[in-house]
Parts: C-alpha cells; sequence; structure tokens
C-alpha cells in the first residue's frame, strides 16, 4: 500500500526554477515515481538546505520505497536475526535509514506542533524494520502534538498502531526477561559457593532484569485480559503487588471464565496477605463447570494453593481436605504429599507424616526439604518455618532477587543437565548460530541431549525434568524446534508420561498454540486440504516472542 499524502509547506522559494523543481517533484510523488521525485527534491534541498517540508516530502518517497520493497522469506528473516545479541535489532534497509534521516532533518528544521506528521510517519518507518521502541516514542509525540488525529482520515488509525506496537514491545521485553531468569538460574543454583565476581555478575544480571520489566510496564497498553495479565506478571517480577492485582482483577472481569487468570489473580491476593480473598478465588476456580479438559490442571492448583493458605492459617482439616483431592486426582502431585505431610506433623500423626514426606522424596527437588523435615520429626533439629517452605510447583526462583511468577509462566529453573552432557548441549547450541540453518542444529542439540540422558540410566521423572526445562529454553530462542523437531518428531520416541513431562514445562499459551497448530494439521487431512505450513505459524530462527503473534491461516 502506498503513502499519496502530500505534505504542504511554505513557499519554498522565490526563484521560480526552484519553484517549478518542486512542483515537478510533487508532480511525480503524486504519479508514484518516487526516485524522479527524490531527484528534484534533491536539487531543491542542494539550493534551499534550511526548508523543511522538502526533507518531509523526499521522506515520504523513501518511506514509500520502503514499503514497495520484496518481503523476507522466513529463512531470510531468520538468517537476518540468528546472530543478533540480547536487545540488538535486525539492520535496516537503505531507504529506510534515508526516510528516518530526513524525517529527523524535517523535525530538527520545524521543531514543535508543525512536525507532527514527520513523527507520525518516522514511527511508521521505525514499526516497518521492527524497531519498536523509536517507533512507539515517535508515535506518542505524535497523539502529544496532534491531538485532533482521529478526525484526520490520514491519521485516524494512529492509536491501534500504538497499542499494537507497544504490547509487542512489551511482550517481547518481559519474553526477554523471563527467559533470563531462567539463564540466570543456572549461575545462581551454586548459592554461596559462587565467586565474589560471580556474585557481582548475577547482581548485574539481576538489575538489567528488572530494567527490562520495568520497560515492559512503561510500554504496556493493555486492551484485553491477555495484555491486562501480561502487564500484571510483570508487576509482579518488580514486587508491585497492588499494581499487579489491579490489572489481575480486570483481566478476570473481562474474562470471569478463565480459570488459569483467576488462579493468578488468588496467587497475587496470597502473595500480599489478602488470604480471605484468596480463599475466595480459589474458590471461584472450584466452582467453575468441567467445560473442557485443561480446567482440571487448574482446579488441581486452586486446591494445591488454596490449601497452602488455609495452612499457614493452621485450618489443618480445610487444607488436609484440599490436599487429599488434588492427590485423588493426580497421585503423582508430589509437593502436595509435601505438604499434607506437614499437616500431618503438625496434627502430630507422625506415621502418616514419615509416609508422605517418603513419598515427596522421590522427585529430586523436594529431597532437600525433606530431609529437614524428617530430620525435625525425628527430634534432630528444632523446627523452623521458613527451612522447608516449598516453592511454586510450577515454577521455582531463580535467586533471591529474582522470581519467575506464579503459575502461567512454568519456569522449571532447576540445575543444568549433569556433565558431560550440560557442556556439550552448551557448545553445541553455541555452534548452531554460526549454521545456514540453525533451528535444525538446536533440534539435534536437544535431540542429542535426551539421547545422552536416556542411555546414562537415569530415572525417567528426572529425565523428564531436565529436558522440560530445556524445551523451555529452547521455547524462547526458537519455538519452530519446539514443535518441528522435538514435539511432532516421529523419530523421537517418548513415553505418554514423559511427552506430558515436555508439554508441562512450557507455558499454557505455548501448550495452547501447539494444540491449535496439531489440530489444524489434522483437520487439513481430514479434509484433504493442503497442510499449513508450519514454517508460516512458527518462524524459523524466532523465539515465542514473535511466535505468539503468529496466525494460523
Amino acid at each position: 500500500m502506498f503513502l499519496v499524502m502530500l505534505c504542504a509547506i511554505t513557499t519554498v522559494s522565490a526563484q521560480p526554477e526552484v519553484q517549478e523543481m518542486y512542483a515537478r517533484g510533487q508532480e511525480h510523488f503524486k504519479a508514484r515515481r518516487w526516485d524522479d521525485a527524490i531527484r528534484e527534491y534533491t536539487e531543491v534541498i542542494r539550493r534551499r538546505p534550511d526548508v523543511s517540508g522538502v526533507y518531509h516530502s523526499r521522506a515520504l518517497c523513501y518511506y514509500n520505497m520502503k514499503v514497495s520493497e520484496p518481503k523476507l522469506t522466513y529463512q531470510q528473516q531468520a538468517d537476518l536475526t540468528a546472530n543478533l545479541k540480547p536487545g540488538e535489532v535486525q539492520p535496516k534497509s537503505q531507504n529506510s535509514l534515508n526516510a528516518i534521516a530526513d524525517f529527523t532533518k524535517a523535525i530538527e528544521l520545524q521543531p514543535g506542533a508543525a512536525s507532527y506528521a514527520s513523527y507520525y510517519w518516522r514511527g511508521q518507518t521505525y514499526k516497518w524494520e521492527n524497531d519498536l521502541e523509536p517507533a512507539i516514542l515517535d508515535l506518542e509525540k505524535f497523539i502529544q502534538l496532534y491531538p485532533n488525529y482521529e478526525s484526520d482520515p490520514n491519521f485516524s488509525g494512529a492509536m491501534i498502531h500504538l497499542t499494537k506496537a507497544g504490547n509487542e514491545y512489551a511482550s517481547a521485553l518481559s519474553t526477554r526477561g523471563f527467559y533470563e531468569i531462567v539463564m540466570l538460574s543456572y549461575s545462581t543454583i551454586k548459592g554461596d559457593a559462587r565467586t565474589p565476581q560471580e556474585i557481582k555478575r548475577d547482581e548485574e544480571d539481576e538489575r538489567r532484569i528488572n530494567n527490562l520489566f520495568k520497560k515492559a510496564v512503561r510500554f504496556y497498553k493493555p486492551v484485553n485480559p491477555g495484555t491486562f495479565a501480561a502487564r500484571a506478571r510483570a508487576y509482579l517480577q518488580l514486587k508491585d503487588l497492588a499494581a499487579a492485582i489491579s490489572d489481575f482483577k480486570e483481566a478476570v472481569k473481562q474474562n470471569p471464565k478463565d480459570p488459569s487468570l483467576a488462579n493468578e489473580l488468588a496467587s497475587a491476593y496470597k502473595k500480599n496477605n489478602q488470604f480471605d480473598l484468596a480463599i475466595a478465588e480459589y474458590s471461584r476456580v472450584l466452582a467453575m463447570p468441567d467445560t473442557y479438559s485443561s480446567i482440571k490442571i487448574e482446579k488441581n492448583n486452586a486446591h494445591y494453593r488454596r490449601a497452602e493458605v488455609y495452612f499457614d492459617q493452621n485450618r489443618l482439616g480445610e487444607a488436609l481436605a484440599d490436599l487429599n483431592s488434588v492427590i485423588t486426582n493426580v497421585p503423582t502431585y508430589y509437593v502436595a504429599y509435601f505438604l499434607r505431610g506437614k499437616v500431618y506433623a503438625k496434627q502430630k500423626k507422625k506415621e502418616l507424616a514419615r509416609a508422605d514426606f517418603i513419598k515427596a522424596a522421590e522427585t529430586n527437588g523436594l529431597r532437600k526439604v525433606v530431609q529437614i523435615e524428617l530430620d525435625v520429626l525425628d527430634g534432630k533439629v528444632k523446627p523452623n518455618p521458613q527451612a522447608a517452605k516449598t516453592d511454586n510447583p510450577a515454577t521455582r526462583p531463580a535467586s533471591a532477587a529474582v522470581n519467575a511468577t506464579e503459575p502461567a509462566v512454568a519456569f522449571v529453573s532447576k540445575p543444568p543437565a549433569p556433565e558431560p552432557f550440560e557442556s556439550q548441549f552448551r557448545k553445541e547450541m553455541q555452534a548452531a548460530m554460526g549454521q545456514n540453518d540453525p533451528s535444525w542444529y538446536r533440534g539435534v542439540a536437544f535431540l542429542n541431549l535426551a539421547a545422552g540422558l536416556q542411555k546414562s540410566g537415569r530415572q525417567e521423572k528426572e529425565i523428564g525434568d531436565l529436558l522440560a526445562n530445556k524445551l523451555l529454553e529452547m521455547a524462547y530462542i526458537d519455538f519452530f524446534v519446539v514443535y518441528k523437531y522435538i514435539l511432532v518428531n516421529k523419530n523421537f520416541k517418548l513415553s505418554m508420561k514423559m511427552s506430558e513431562q515436555l508439554l508441562g514445562g512450557l507455558t499454557r499459551e505455548m501448550r495452547k498454540k501447539i494444540t491449535e497448530t496439531s489440530s489444524a494439521e489434522v483437520q487439513a487431512y481430514l479434509n484433504k486440504t493442503p497442510a499449513p505450513k508450519i514454517a508460516e505459524i512458527f518462524k524459523p530462527g524466532y523465539g515465542w516472542g514473535k511466535t505468539v503473534s503468529s496466525n494460523i491461516k
């Protein structure tokens, strides 16, 4: 789509020949002869370099040339972005660079309200290049300078553009922040064994992660339950519980039938010590009808979380009832056994407590806290209310200063895979960056890790936990790999239990996207129509921040 709007400017010069040059440029512009228009405008600028409107007109030519450039293939886009460092944007086309330079010059020559159109179109140029932060700032400046934009047909969609760009950029910042939390957990898991240099580096990383969420909150422009909930999760990372609760409440108000949103609101209430409100919200989830299968997962989470609140309030009978329900529904819900063991211990039912603690110790992540509770039970140490506090079963803290949200962002921040598997995996992931098809090599790195762990003699549960963590990490780097080379790879043999562990390690939104895509493939097969192109749904080389906004066609 080409821009055909002309910028009204003052008289270029008293010289008739300069006026004629500009008039010819305008005629070329109307006819979309961009090169010819640029030539005339350039000559006018050579003679009169102090006129803002001519720079603006030439910039519009470059902008339209950018818009008409052939679209890059997904592989070309992936090649451009494969080796970018965090925070970098892909190189801009020369047409965009020229347009940005001319719009900027126009603003410099005529600052203030008169340059509102230059801010708008410079913002659009940045948007075309997916350089969203300056695009957002320019669109915000445009709206500030031109408050009557809604009545102007050329600019009436400015707020729509701003909202879309703001939410997309904020989502990308949050995605990067959550990914960095996972990566930081590999270092902070060493705890006090870290060197002073490592501690300093980790603290710098934590500050950088915190700044990512601050920027996300700044740029989010919520308009629906998803974006309100997304901003709420960013507020949780900043420990702004009041703001998080406010956004979760709005998300739930707009979609009261979503149990995951209700659970997140309840968890925020719980964090803010608003226990009665938390219990009420968990109870509302439990009263929802079982309209689809995944609601059972949310109900089990609500039972467990409500039991935690009851336990903290010493309402042991009610906590026990909730935990019994969870364990009946999900016999492998190990943290429920652990908490039930603590309930029994408070009730002085030592043998029942011991049995539950031993059951909870079947999973590696609970063994240390289980041993503490067993030592207390046997009178070897005095009880410490904080010593054996369990983490969220879906999410574990990366460090004391940075925590993953609960329960929608299912980070499994566990130790890295045992050596030498972890070193080999990291080496292969690094090598993939320099390949023509990094997605394929990333898939190979994951499958090599899986094969090594399966041959190591470790328990299937432990292998599943380790691979689920790696799968989530992969999802934030290159989601195409997760779907194409891992989850639907017929040569990658997985038991049903391990498949569930891998899927369970992904976020709810990721699982939903995978389900939608699989359904679309099956439907195409049944209808004997062409299968959807997976590379158009999950673009190779793009992580979840890009995948989440793609469409299934």
